[in-house]
């Protein structure tokens, strides 16, 4: 081809506007390209992203915030990651392995957005030993690593001292058991776990539960080489409370060590305290304590709430009268869960405890028979059935501060029922319930069956569990304690206050709540990894069907035009 005809080809329309397509092209390709990777570096930096699932798994709700804003205004939290920035926040991955901290950044640096008192530092266990070991002093916390988190609160000097508190990360998540009989990550309560972290170190006076043992209860307890906390003393320690034992009964002690004879009275043992004898050293857990009647002891009256946790044997007179003098005192809360013993037994092991029950609250509690559940496909068959929450005052009372109030479904195994005498649930001339000298007693249901579960032959709705409130005068202003009965030691179990598609765990946070005035976490409820549901509107969905069908092709058509009449023009 001859130079002329190169010129002239090269000067033709087609390749110049071609050629000018081409650029075109390529120059907004580019763009587009250079703009992804701008945005995708500065959202990896700052958290951009538009939060589209149903449960809002990526945005910090506004109970936490409220709940926040509220108990710490007055001091200063550190969030404080054991490791780089970087790290802390990788891509949501890995969560099997531990490597579960972006989530958990997530959150925190969401918090510290919203409230001018939260900070996020990052800290090097090892670089930055000097300033870790503050918090490697207090035996019974996680000692930090690069996989921990650690929720600290500042004194009025600036400094951390004992007010912190040290998590793993996989400890914002909740488990469930899988189809193999293992456990896999179900969802993350994240949220919670800030909150109960905040909440416990803000308050002034840390408040304390007792379970009582002495009888076979289920009870924490530690060993140098045996654990064991049941799931409802868990509840009541991330809520910010103290965990102790109390032992009712008037005795002390004696080492079994041959040749050792120590002995020792014991009023309340620590949470996670190992109970040794200081001569031989050897160690006890409060399972397996016998001793001797020998010294008087009573309920502290410090005591918010005491715990009777699924006794194996009776209580004695003396024993049951220290637990009425603690309910007309005032200001306390008894809880008590049982199991029922079927119709072969002759004596009834806890006759005591029933007929104390009985009396100070007007509840029979019946559990010759176990509640059945034909329908039942849950962890025990035909022994669980899903409970109704009941419609009526106390429920309103006591449990409006869940979330689902109303709808909650609770979950019980081996459960007897409870029958409410008449006398304690009436209001008459104005009073309500019971009333004699010492105080002024009303009982309702909270929990029923539903209309599927059997009593023996009897179906319909039975109460399974009650509260009854204590009115008393004390120094002329009123004062009040809560008793509250199940005859479903299931109710409590791991099984099913720990799972993660019960309410359980919800009933007894609304009744901390509402028993002991405290605030609890009770509205931040974990959220499910299960559903990646994007939860938008109709009229969003429309929205974006115009955006991808409409107005992209529109634009696309309007730049051909736009070329196609500047060539004609030229």
């Amino acid at each position: 081809m001859k130079f002329g005809s190169l010129k002239s080809f090269a000067d033709s329309k087609r390749v110049k506007y071609g050629t000018l397509n081409v650029v075109f092209v390529a120059v907004i390709v580019a763009i587009v390209i250079m703009l992804n990777s701008i945005v995708t570096v500065l959202s990896d930096a700052f958290s951009w992203y538009l939060d589209m699932t149903e449960e809002q798994l990526y945005t910090v709700s506004e109970p936490l915030v409220e709940l926040l804003k509220t108990v710490s205004e007055d001091v200063d939290i550190d969030i404080i990651f054991c490791c780089d920035k970087d790290e802390a926040q990788k891509n949501y991955s890995n969560l099997e392995t531990g490597n579960a901290l972006a989530y958990v950044h997530s959150t925190a640096t969401q918090i510290a957005e919203r409230l001018d008192n939260v900070s996020v530092i990052y800290k090097d266990p090892v670089k930055d030993y000097e300033f870790m070991r503050r918090f490697t002093t207090v035996s019974s916390q996680l000692k930090p690593s690069e996989s921990t988190v650690i929720i600290a609160r500042k004194d009025e000097n600036g400094n951390y001292g004992t007010f912190y508190r040290t998590y793993h990360a996989t400890s914002f998540y909740t488990f469930a058991e899988d189809a193999l009989g293992g456990t896999s990550i179900y969802g993350y309560s994240g949220e919670r776990v800030f909150a109960t972290a905040v909440l416990s170190l803000t308050q002034d006076k840390v408040p304390t539960v007792y379970f009582v043992t002495g009888h076979g209860e289920d009870i924490p307890y530690s060993t140098e080489t045996d654990f064991e906390i049941p799931a409802i003393a868990k509840i009541y320690m991330d809520c910010g409370f103290e965990v102790r034992y109390i032992d009712l009964s008037d005795k002390q002690f004696t080492c079994k060590t041959v040749n050792c004879g120590e002995s020792w009275g014991y009023l309340e043992v620590n949470k996670l305290e190992k109970l040794t004898c200081d001569k031989c050293s050897k160690e006890y857990k409060l399972k397996d304590i016998e001793a001797e009647f020998t010294e008087d002891r009573q309920i502290p009256a410090s005591a918010r709430t005491l715990i009777i946790n699924q006794p194996d044997s009776d209580y004695t007179a003396s024993e049951l009268n220290k637990i009425s003098d603690y309910l007309i005192m005032g200001k306390g809360t008894v809880m008590c869960f049982t199991d029922p013993v079927g119709s072969d037994v002759k004596e009834h092991p806890l006759k005591n405890l029933y007929d104390f029950i009985r009396q100070e609250t007007g509840v029979t509690v019946l559990d010759s028979e176990v509640v059945k559940d034909p329908s039942s496909t849950s962890l025990g068959a035909s022994n669980d059935f899903r409970g109704n929450i009941a419609d009526n005052n106390a429920a309103e009372t006591y449990l409006s501060a869940l979330q689902n109030f109303g709808s909650t479904k609770p979950m019980l195994n081996n459960s007897g029922i409870l029958e409410i005498d008449k006398r304690y649930s009436q209001v008459v001339n104005g009073e309500y319930g019971y009333n004699d000298r010492a105080a002024q007693r009303y009982t309702l249901p909270l929990v029923e069956t539903n209309a599927n579960a059997l009593y023996g032959t009897q179906s319909g709705k039975h109460t399974v569990m009650s509260v009854t409130s204590f009115t008393t005068i004390k120094d002329n202003e009123p004062a009040y304690s809560y008793f509250v009965v199940c005859p479903s030691g299931g109710f409590v179990e791991d099984d099913y206050l720990s799972s993660a598609v019960y309410s359980n765990d919800g009933i007894i946070l609304a009744l901390i709540h509402s028993t002991t005035a405290l605030t609890v976490p009770v509205n931040l409820d974990f959220k499910t990894f299960a559903n990646y549901e994007l939860d938008i509107t109709s009229k969003e969905a429309t929205t974006v069907f115009v955006c991808l069908v409409t107005i992209m092709p529109l634009l696309i058509i309007a730049c051909g035009v736009f070329v196609i009449v500047r060539r004609k023009n030229r």
